[in-house]
């Protein structure tokens, strides 16, 4: 009788173990097939997805910051003329998050690499984005030291420099209505002496032909 009861008893522990395993495999397909087909789907609803995820449980929101989907975006960018006595529009293609954020770093990564079609850069050579920060209606940017190191100086050029980056901010993300410097997280008087960055600067589309 005993003997019957321990049989029994491992028979049932064995039938458990085999639902455990039968459950853990189910849950890794329906895991698996889940991503295939998030991954398969149109970005819209990959956005629709990772909303209900965020909301639905709030405690993985910062890991779903990072999945913020990314999407073509038509932006239009401010470089220097060929004198440098003003700025051009180029239109350009881009891939960028959604995020006002994510669309300010793009932006600014897309103004330091330089135009594509006819202008001047107006990025120094070597500068580098460190982070960027928004608050309100502003946007902090803080550029590597190169920004001021390497800039070429004179007021035409600085005026480039620091309007191609704030009218391109501001015509392409309408939330941001100004922006502040900063070089290596501190913020700056000016970057060659002429133009007082000390305070968020606007836009001044004036400058754009």
């Amino acid at each position: 009788m005993a003997g019957r009861k321990k049989h029994t008893q491992k028979k049932s522990a064995s039938g458990r173990t085999g639902c455990l395993r039968i459950g853990c495999l189910t849950l890794v397909v329906v895991l698996a097939v889940g991503i295939s087909v998030f991954l398969t789907r149109p970005s819209t609803y990959k956005q629709r997805l990772l909303q209900y995820i965020t909301e639905r449980y709030p405690h993985i929101r910062e890991i779903g910051k990072p999945l913020s989907p990314q999407g073509t975006v038509y932006v239009t960018l401010c470089f220097g003329d060929e004198n440098s006595d003003y700025l051009i529009k180029e239109n350009r293609q881009i891939e960028a998050p959604a995020t006002p954020a994510g669309k300010a770093t793009a932006l600014i990564q897309e103004l330091i690499a330089g135009p594509r079609a006819k202008g001047t850069a107006t990025m120094p050579q070597g500068v580098k984005l460190r982070g960027i920060k928004i608050e309100d209606d502003m946007l902090v940017v803080d550029f590597s030291q190169e920004l001021v190191t390497r800039h070429p100086g004179g007021s035409t050029s600085e005026m480039m420099t620091v309007f191609s980056l704030v009218n391109t901010i501001t015509m392409n993300i309408p939330e941001i209505k100004k922006v502040k410097f900063l070089v290596e997280g501190k913020p700056i008087e000016t970057i060659a002496g002429h133009i007082d960055c000390s305070e968020p600067i606007q836009p001044q589309f004036g400058l754009v032909h």
